[in-house]
């Protein structure tokens, strides 16, 4: 009976291992299919002002195949000086890109925003560049038009 009892214990601690490592494993996958795949840093005209402080962007993409939620992940420039946080509802489809502008605008799926009126948020010269972090802090991609 002891040794049935042992053997139940075993396989009941390697099903707890094995499910832990199925979900950090889904969490890897999304740091690694969950990039930022491009943008525009320096649109037409005077980057700090409407309408191109609302055409300065960053474009990420969801390449898993199932939606990915982004919550307490986020996006900054070079020093951070300006971070674009996910609102905890937002999930990105598989497939989908979505491109964060500096301006204001509508949200929708496919379009986030900053939020500012005045100022760009990408530098024009290097060593600029876009860094996306996952909740843990980690850097999951950067991009650079430079």
């Amino acid at each position: 009976m002891s040794r049935l009892r042992a053997l139940v214990t075993m396989l009941l601690a390697l099903s707890v291992v094995i499910g832990a490592s199925a979900a950090g494993a889904a969490e890897v996958d999304a740091a690694s299919c969950v990039r930022v795949v491009g943008g525009t840093w320096n649109p037409p005209g005077n980057d700090n002002y409407p309408p191109a402080l609302n055409a300065e962007s960053v474009k990420i993409k969801n390449a898993c195949s199932t939606s990915q939620v982004l919550t307490g992940w986020r996006l900054h420039d070079y020093k951070a000086q300006h971070t674009f946080r996910f609102s905890s509802e937002y999930k990105i489809g598989p497939g989908a890109t979505v491109t964060i502008y500096s301006g204001r605008g509508t949200r929708t799926a496919t379009r986030l925003w900053f939020g500012f009126t005045y100022g760009s948020v990408w530098n024009d010269t290097a060593p600029e560049r876009a860094y996306l972090r996952n909740a843990a802090e980690t850097i999951v991609s950067t991009w650079s038009a430079y």
